[in-house]
């Protein structure tokens, strides 16, 4: 994790990344992380080689050019 934020840092600092990429980036990492050690402590944890299944999908947010085809892509699917 040291290393992910120190990248982030140096490259914010040589101007290849936004203030807002980094913010995000950081965000994202932390999120992840604390995601990851929370699910790895959890005592509900699926057993060795189980997994659930998704049963519905609440909401779907596009960021594509053609709105239209991504939609009917999906909605095929």
């Amino acid at each position: 994790m040291e290393q992910i934020i120190s990248n982030l840092v140096a490259a914010f600092e040589q101007g290849a990344v936004s203030r807002r990429q980094l913010v995000q980036a950081l965000a994202t990492a932390t999120a992840t992380a604390i995601s990851a050690a929370s699910f790895a402590e959890s005592p509900h944890a699926a057993p060795e080689g189980k997994t659930f299944h998704a049963v519905g999908v609440n909401h779907i947010s596009y960021g594509v050019n053609d709105y239209a085809k991504t939609r009917d892509f999906y909605a095929d699917l």
